[in-house]
């Protein structure tokens, strides 16, 4: 399941507004989402460092995930990437990757997959997609909207360069 097409529009919308800072801010959206759908959220990097680290309420299963987004189907991993998130599996958390590509994001929505086996390079969304979590990437595509929704016009209110200060400010991310 994927998103709304609603969803999309929001999407375009902020991607529009904030073209700069916009991987950034759905990586803020998610960790949101995650929130939302009972997760508790370790740890959210703005910059430097694996993206999000999240601890499932339910399960106790601790995830850490570079976050990715795409305007044309394809993204890339860089070393630091791959660095980081075996890092973390120091620290006794599975890692992954969290795609978001526009060219698939009604069909597919948010795409998580294992980071295992997935090197640095270009990537393609829908080759991976084969790979994701089916029930988890479902909970998120049914909470993401809602979340869009609530951010959406605070980010459209707020002028370019600083969708990530209002964030932290007015919500707390």
């Amino acid at each position: 399941m994927g998103l709304t097409v609603r969803a999309k529009e929001m999407l375009q919308e902020v991607h529009r507004r904030h073209s700069m800072e916009y991987g950034k801010v759905a990586q803020k959206l998610l960790a949101m989402t995650f929130e939302r759908i009972g997760f508790k959220l370790n740890q959210e990097r703005a910059v430097q460092g694996v993206d999000i680290d999240v601890i499932d309420l339910e399960t106790g299963k601790r995830m850490s995930m570079e976050v990715k987004t795409s305007q044309d189907g394809w993204f890339s991993i860089g070393e630091k990437d791959v660095e980081g998130l075996q890092a973390r599996k120091n620290d006794h958390y599975d890692t992954f990757y969290a795609v978001l590509s526009m060219p698939h994001c009604l069909g597919e929505g948010w795409v998580v997959v294992p980071a295992d086996g997935i090197g640095k390079g270009r990537h393609s969304l829908v080759r991976l997609a084969g790979r994701k979590l089916p029930e988890l990437c479902e909970r998120i595509n049914s909470a993401f909207p809602g979340v869009l929704e609530e951010v959406c016009p605070d980010l459209m209110r707020c002028s370019r360069g600083s969708a990530l200060g209002m964030l932290k400010a007015r919500h707390g991310i």
